[in-house]
């Protein structure tokens, strides 16, 4: 079992973060179960802390790559309605020892997916020590070319830095 806890700062004065976290059960070696909570607003009404999904995870075969690489692929769905979100396919590549990119592919339900619901997300990780990482991601309304919605992201620039560093205890 595992637990993640996440904190994210909002720029602007009055602004207080939002916590997040995720409980992780390993079914299998190739199978998991998640239960993850929306952002939980910390301006103490602590509204979202038991709003949040439900999610199967199935880790994929790995891709085999030229030098001797490969891609590590997972497939997420929500439970216990898949069609009430997007069904994903999610890899990893790692480049170098500290450098890592990632890609993900979101495919919905008709009717389902919403203005600021991506097809894609991509991101990268530069791991500067073994517990000190730097990353972007980029999780916003990006679009394939052939499903232009309402409001696309604006590529780039919505893209969040972040900064980790693993605890034990």
């Amino acid at each position: 079992m595992t637990l993640n806890l996440g904190v994210t700062g909002r720029g602007g004065a009055g602004r207080n973060p939002d916590l997040s976290y995720a409980l992780t059960w390993r079914a299998t070696d190739r199978l998991s179960l998640s239960y993850a909570s929306r952002p939980i607003r910390m301006d103490g009404s602590w509204s979202g802390l038991l709003d949040g999904r439900l999610r199967a995870e199935l880790t994929l075969p790995r891709i085999p790559l030229p030098a001797g690489r490969g891609a590590d692929c997972r497939m997420r769905v929500t439970l216990p309605d898949p069609t009430r979100d997007a069904l994903v396919l999610s890899c990893g590549l790692r480049l170098t020892e500290r450098l890592s990119l990632g890609v993900s592919a979101h495919a919905y339900a008709s009717g389902v997916q919403r203005p600021w619901d991506p097809d894609y997300t991509y991101s990268a990780t530069w791991k500067v020590t073994d517990r000190l990482r730097i990353g972007y991601g980029n999780y916003a309304a990006n679009r394939f070319p052939w499903n232009r919605g309402d409001g696309p992201g604006a590529g780039l620039r919505d893209g969040t830095l972040s900064l980790t560093y693993d605890l034990s205890f």
